[in-house]
């Protein structure tokens, strides 16, 4: 399936843009995403993960269901603005979830990712672009398995 299709369009400033302006959020998940291989899961869905070539502290995910349901996520450094002192941030981001349909194969995959749950991960900022470009920060507890 078409990349394209399935990450929300929105731009943003995560650290990975040439002259620090916002760019699509396509060209981040591509970023974090783009060394990695598609590997199948016990429940039948895939995952595709990786780190950004040449700084591998910037990491992306991207989870598929076997009924089509992607969802994705990202560690990331800077949100918006390049002069904001850089944090530790996870992204997460579906054009066909909000965050009360993040789908449980989704939840687990990400808790393995990170080795834990999302709520002890040490992130200063948990935030997800949903349906429509919408934004909303998470609370840490909503990603418990």
């Amino acid at each position: 399936m078409p990349l394209e299709a399935e990450v929300p369009k929105v731009d943003l400033y995560l650290g990975m843009s040439k002259g620090d302006q916002p760019e699509p959020l396509l060209y981040a998940v591509a970023a974090t995403t783009s060394q990695g291989w598609p590997a199948e899961r016990s429940d039948g869905s895939v995952q595709v993960d990786s780190c950004r070539p040449q700084s591998c502290d910037e990491k992306g995910l991207i989870w598929a269901s076997n009924d089509g349901v992607v969802v994705g996520a990202m560690i990331h450094f800077f949100y918006q603005d390049p002069k904001v002192p850089a944090r530790r941030s996870l992204l997460i981001w579906s054009s066909d979830a909000s965050l009360d349909t993040l789908p449980h194969g989704f939840v687990m995959a990400l808790t393995e990712w990170l080795r834990q749950p999302a709520s002890t991960a040490g992130f200063s900022a948990i935030r997800m672009v949903g349906p429509g470009g919408s934004f909303l920060d998470v609370p840490p507890e909503r990603l418990l398995p």
